[in-house]
């Protein structure tokens, strides 16, 4: 993709959203991907409740969106919003299985993190009625 006007990229919404972070929340792997690594956006911003671009494309479900952020390492992977939720929590209470399965082999996260409700990925897997997921956890 190329730039013709400029714009920029590192506006910042009101509620704190980046282009990084609403890509991410879409599950953009391209747009993602050209914001970090050609035009030099900075992924580690937050919105206004600490959602990383890791916890949004988690939600999103988008194995490819994590794996990139978290392979740039500049967002720390256990990184929590202010729920306490992780990506992991969140794609485990979602029954997103390839992004945990991925968080967990590859992106190392601890699997023992608890949110603000006492949570962990376990719990919200189960909460979800996800059992498979709960199992392999």
């Amino acid at each position: 993709m190329r730039r013709e006007a400029n714009a920029d990229v590192s506006f910042v919404t009101s509620t704190g959203t980046t282009a990084v972070l609403a890509a991410a929340a879409g599950g953009y792997t391209d747009v993602v991907e050209w914001l970090v690594k050609e035009v030099g956006a900075d992924p580690t911003g937050t919105d206004e409740t600490n959602n990383t671009a890791v916890i949004h494309a988690a939600k999103k479900g988008s194995v490819a969106v994590v794996q990139l952020l978290v392979q740039d390492g500049r967002i720390l992977v256990d990184a929590t919003n202010d729920s306490g939720d992780s990506a992991l929590i969140v794609a485990a209470a979602r029954g997103f299985e390839e992004v945990v399965h991925w968080l967990v082999k590859e992106g190392k996260c601890d699997v023992s993190g608890v949110n603000e409700e006492g949570a962990t990925a376990v719990t919200a897997a189960a909460r979800a009625g996800h059992a498979g997921l709960a199992e392999w956890l």
